[in-house]
């Protein structure tokens, strides 16, 4: 009904646009500015689609694709369990078209992998993810990321690299194998992680 559609079409606005919280944060802002513009250039089918943004206006916001599926995080709460084979497979494919471009995504997780109709995971989230040629706006001292699935060289302090985001791949892929995941996949995960 007209009433549902419209429910769900503020929903999709009230999470698209930037928290009013961090209206008056300069540095939450800048990282906003940056995600539209690294997301909008990139398009493939294990990305999420950004189709428009504008970061100067009251209420900041990104028109992103609708991903029916939800994200990876919500159905691993749910108990359920993606295909490994299919996500290892989707998830490699993003990466290499976002390390192809020069970026680094610096934050993969459950959370950042949005699954479409039919299952496919596509990435999201690139909020930490940084244009290798860009200056950063980490503060010193803060570790972009999320703790469980960082690599080791990030915990020392150094620059994170394609290297990192796979490793978090592997951990991301180890958090959703069940116990009897084939052998070859196991294999990768190790590779990986």
């Amino acid at each position: 009904t007209d009433g549902e559609w419209a429910a769900i079409v503020r929903a999709a606005i009230a999470s698209a646009c930037l928290a009013e919280g961090l209206l008056e944060d300069r540095a939450w802002l800048a990282r906003f500015r940056r995600e539209a513009r690294v997301a909008a250039r990139l398009q493939h089918p294990n990305l999420v689609s950004v189709y428009d943004f504008d970061a100067d206006v009251e209420r900041p916001y990104l028109v992103m694709a609708y991903l029916p599926g939800g994200s990876l995080q919500a159905r691993l709460d749910a108990g359920g369990r993606p295909d490994g084979e299919r996500l290892a497979a989707d998830l490699l494919r993003g990466l290499a078209n976002i390390h192809a471009a020069g970026i680094i995504h610096r934050d993969v997780k459950p959370a950042n992998v949005l699954l479409d109709r039919d299952g496919r995971a596509c990435l999201t989230d690139f909020g930490v993810a940084r244009p290798q040629d860009a200056t950063s706006i980490t503060q010193t001292g803060q570790i972009p990321g999320t703790a469980r699935y960082m690599a080791p060289e990030l915990w020392r302090g150094e620059q994170a690299t394609e290297r990192s985001d796979l490793f978090a791949c592997g951990v991301l892929l180890s958090q959703c194998l069940g116990d009897e995941a084939p052998a070859r996949l196991i294999g990768l995960t190790e590779r990986l992680s």
